[in-house]
């Protein structure tokens, strides 16, 4: 004898849905509402996320994501000074800083380009910077 499983049964088991399939189904907007109810009512699980949707969920941009992603599985004997903050997280991952990114766009300015950029941030705060650099003290005055 065939047996059928009633919808009360078949509501109450949790299915697995793949990221991808998610990402890719063609269903029409009703069909995903309703793979978003099963999700929320426990009634369907998220196996294997894409990268923008595990971002998502997590508040971050999907570059960031996958920046973590990479020290994480590549590089993870930086994990744990990204995660403690003593290393920005993208520098880790792709070995570039803040700061060798303006060096190099520095270093390929002409005079007047780099005149111009002083002028647009102002004198005051480069030089507060130049002070800051050679350890100028500046008496006291705040």
């Amino acid at each position: 004898m065939l047996h059928i499983a009633s919808n009360e049964a078949f509501a109450n088991a949790s299915h697995p849905l793949t990221g991808d399939y998610l990402a890719y189904n063609h269903l029409p907007a009703y069909g995903r509402a309703f793979l978003a109810a099963d999700l929320n009512l426990d009634h369907a699980h998220l196996v294997k996320p894409t990268i923008t949707q595990a971002a998502a969920v997590c508040r971050v941009s999907p570059a960031y994501a996958a920046a973590a992603r990479k020290v994480a599985y590549s590089l993870p004997h930086l994990r744990t000074d990204a995660e403690a903050g003593r290393r920005p997280l993208l520098e880790a991952a792709y070995g570039r800083s803040a700061t060798n990114a303006m060096l190099k766009l520095w270093n390929a300015c002409s005079v007047d380009e780099r005149i111009r950029f002083t002028r647009q941030v102002g004198v005051e705060a480069v030089f507060g910077i130049i002070e800051l650099a050679i350890g100028v003290d500046d008496g006291g005055v705040s």
